[in-house]
């Protein structure tokens, strides 16, 4: 595809509407929902919502995370506390190094109901 083909699919889906994936495990949402809207203070983490929104639907170019796939959701967090960054720059590689197995999991689980 050309660029000019390429953007105009890019829109094309960035106007569709959205669904949740509804994937995760359903009784991890409670814990998932407290530590993306209040965080981790201990571990000195701010809440996920600060940046992602109240609805996880993304601020600017910071991306929509509301919805989207359990299982990609919990690899992409996983990646990252492992130190594969790509181009991305802080402060998400921190924040996922500092996350647990069992925290990823909840978060994951949480973010794919969100409509």
């Amino acid at each position: 595809l050309g660029p000019r083909m390429t953007h105009e699919l890019a829109v094309y889906f960035s106007r569709l509407p959205s669904r949740p994936a509804d994937d995760g495990d359903r009784e991890l949402v409670a814990e998932g929902r407290a530590i993306y809207q209040r965080g981790m203070p201990d571990s000195n983490i701010v809440a996920c919502v600060a940046c992602h929104g109240p609805n996880a639907e993304g601020v600017g170019e910071i991306p929509r995370l509301g919805g989207l796939a359990y299982t990609y959701l919990k690899r992409r967090l996983q990646q990252w506390g492992e130190g594969y960054h790509g181009a991305l720059e802080l402060p998400m590689p921190h924040i996922a190094s500092k996350l647990s197995r069992n925290q990823i999991e909840e978060l994951a689980s949480y973010l794919s109901f969100i409509k």
